[in-house]
């Protein structure tokens, strides 16, 4: 779960969080400030689309990105690097993110350095563990309103005409509740 008070001390609906994750347990959360600071160096892994049709360089502005076994290394590399630079920090930071129109200003975070950091741990090992199983890691973007779904386990879909939440089963079931948004 993401700490609190590394998600700018209350979760609104247009906070924006990223998650690196291999599988459905295996998850690690950053507020939006800290990848916005990290973007720019993630531009040196090769990433795609969920499909592999869409190739990029650094995280999609929209939709997941799939970082491949073979530049999982290189992501390791980096987030240690950024390890190292926020270990310099202050206890409390603020960090100035991309200009926002919406409010006229830079977009800003109030982060913590310990939370920061214990974050870049976990995906270190997080890119540790992908090597060793030879996994790729997936990255998405999740809105505050949708992070109680994720923490819950749900996922979801959204096809065409309807979208589909998959909640764990309320009954212990093995299948999932299914919810319709319409």
């Amino acid at each position: 779960m993401l700490p609190k008070s590394n998600m700018n001390k209350t979760r609104e609906k247009n906070t924006l969080v990223y998650s690196f994750e291999t599988s459905e347990k295996e998850k690690v959360y950053f507020n939006a400030g800290v990848i916005d600071i990290m973007f720019d160096s993630l531009k040196f892994l090769k990433t795609s689309d969920k499909l592999k049709i869409k190739k990029n360089k650094g995280l999609f502005f929209k939709g997941s990105t799939y970082i491949e076994k073979e530049n999982i290394p290189k992501l390791k590399k980096i987030v240690s690097s950024w390890k190292g630079l926020f270990s310099e920090a202050t206890q409390n930071f603020v960090l100035i993110g991309f200009f926002n129109t919406k409010i006229d200003d830079y977009e800003r975070w109030n982060c913590n350095k310990e939370e920061v950091i214990e974050s870049l741990e976990k995906l270190v090992i997080l890119c540790e563990k992908a090597e060793k199983e030879n996994k790729i890691i997936r990255c998405r973007k999740l809105t505050g309103e949708l992070l109680p779904l994720v923490e819950v386990g749900a996922s979801w879909e959204v096809c065409a005409f309807i979208s589909h939440i998959y909640l764990p089963s309320s009954s212990g079931s093995p299948y999932p509740d299914i919810f319709y948004l319409i």
